[in-house]
């Protein structure tokens, strides 16, 4: 179970060290924040919400409250999601100011299926 502080959840120290093994790109953050809540950053742009229940800036993590009953390490669909953000976490890393524009603009050219940082992130 992640460590809870509030709506700011917390990797646990296990899943740090399996992520420092896996994922050691993401050194460069001492700390990965993850938020659970009911609206995500940018909800109040016109956009369809149904599919989007994540959303990551920097280091930080942002869920839909209401896609997942609680946030489990357990339930590998949750930890998948946590995976393909953690990934965007070491985007933003390798470029933190480009990452956000590229985001944008490949996601008008090619779509949110087809564009670069999702299929990485996939």
């Amino acid at each position: 179970m992640f460590f809870k502080k509030g709506e700011e959840y917390f990797l646990p120290e296990c899943f740090k060290s399996w992520l420092a093994v896996k994922m050691p790109e993401l050194r460069g953050f001492k700390n990965i924040h993850i938020y659970i809540s009911k609206n995500l950053p940018f909800d109040w742009l016109p956009y369809d919400r149904s599919s989007i229940i994540g959303i990551t800036f920097w280091n930080k993590i942002y869920l839909r409250k209401g896609d997942f009953l609680k946030a489990d390490l357990n339930d590998r669909n949750f930890v998948r999601l946590i995976i393909h953000e953690l990934v965007h976490v070491g985007q933003f890393l390798k470029t933190p100011v480009r990452f956000p524009f590229e985001y944008l603009w490949h996601y008008k050219k090619f779509g949110y299926r087809n564009m670069p940082a999702e299929i990485e992130a996939r």
